[in-house]
């Protein structure tokens, strides 16, 4: 017979046998714990991703623009030697021959073009000669002869907005800027004179209506021939940035220029060249006679296409104001 002392043991072991079992999860709370737990964890995931891409995003709008500025840098050092910049209107050309005191050519029938780009910027800018220049000296038929005294000439200066083709398989970015420069000399040794290359000092001819020239009767003719255009052999062509934004302004051209300035490109110039209302790159010159050169230049970039830039996205637009050092027809002070 059991006593109570083995009745009260049975009890004890029964019961903790009992809580024991009772104490564990059951399978629908482990299920429900598990999707909570993947909820969350995913939650998290998801707000890491996101921080990671935000940044990645942030850091390809620095870095393109930072590209940027450095381009418009580069810009600005270079048109403060500018001795004469072209306005809009003498890009895409104006006024007759007959009256030379307001003739412009048009600077696009006489330097390169090539699809989907418009030149922006046109100058004049003083250049050293040369080095080739260093073993003609003395020679027959010295090619840099008329330039010794000063040691120097002028070079034409255009910068273009291009837009990125599907056959470019270099460039990604929506479009591009490339600039291109004629000089008087080749770097060739000895040096030779480029194609297309006529000088804007000489008698009967200005920087303005370059390479138009006053012949005998006091007309102006176009000097340049067959024989030297077109001018894709005469100087170089290179890309200074990629990624530069090219979408058209959906207000139809409100882009406007402080008081005495000129737009360029003008709305002509980008039309006839097939980027209508594009003003991701674009100036402001103010054409007086006897000052200094004087530019107001913008330009915008964009991440599309751009590793790592996550779409298309527009960055804010950047400015600079630049004065040149040269000035033409300057009459010093008595």
């Amino acid at each position: 017979m059991f006593s109570i002392f083995d009745k009260y043991r049975v009890n004890f072991l029964h019961y903790f046998f009992h809580k024991t079992k009772t104490n564990g999860f059951t399978l629908i709370e482990l299920l429900v714990s598990s999707v909570v737990g993947s909820i969350v964890v995913s939650a998290l995931l998801g707000l890491v991703v996101n921080i990671l891409e935000t940044e990645q995003q942030d850091l390809v709008k620095s870095q393109i623009q930072q590209e940027m500025q450095g381009a418009l840098d580069y810009i600005s050092e270079d048109l403060r030697e500018a001795v004469y910049v072209y306005s809009g209107e003498c890009i895409q050309g104006k006024g007759s021959t007959s009256d030379p005191a307001t003739f412009c050519p048009g600077l696009v029938n006489h330097i390169p073009m090539f699809d989907k780009s418009v030149p922006v910027l046109a100058f004049w800018k003083v250049e050293d000669l040369p080095e080739g220049c260093k073993d003609t000296r003395g020679k027959v038929n010295d090619p840099c002869a008329d330039f010794r005294i000063a040691n120097r000439t002028f070079s034409l200066v255009v910068y273009y907005l291009r837009q990125n083709q599907a056959s470019d398989t270099i460039w990604q970015g929506k479009a591009r800027i490339t600039r291109y420069t004629l000089s008087q000399l080749n770097s060739d040794s000895p040096p030779k004179l480029n194609k297309g290359y006529f000088n804007p000092i000489q008698a009967g001819t200005s920087f303005r209506f370059w390479p138009y020239a006053q012949n005998t009767g006091g007309q102006l003719e176009n000097q340049q021939s067959s024989d030297n255009f077109p001018l894709a052999n005469g100087g170089n062509n290179l890309a200074l940035v990629d990624f530069v934004d090219d979408t058209p302004d959906a207000e139809n051209n409100t882009t406007e220029c402080p008081t005495g300035y000129d737009l360029t490109p003008n709305s002509k110039t980008l039309e006839d060249k097939g980027i209508a209302r594009v003003r991701s790159f674009y100036a402001c010159v103010r054409e007086q006679q006897n000052q200094h050169p004087d530019v107001i230049v913008y330009l915008r970039g964009n991440t599309h296409r751009r590793q790592g830039g996550y779409g298309k996205a527009a960055l804010a637009g950047l400015q600079t104001h630049v004065l040149g050092r040269g000035v033409v027809d300057k009459n010093p002070p008595r």
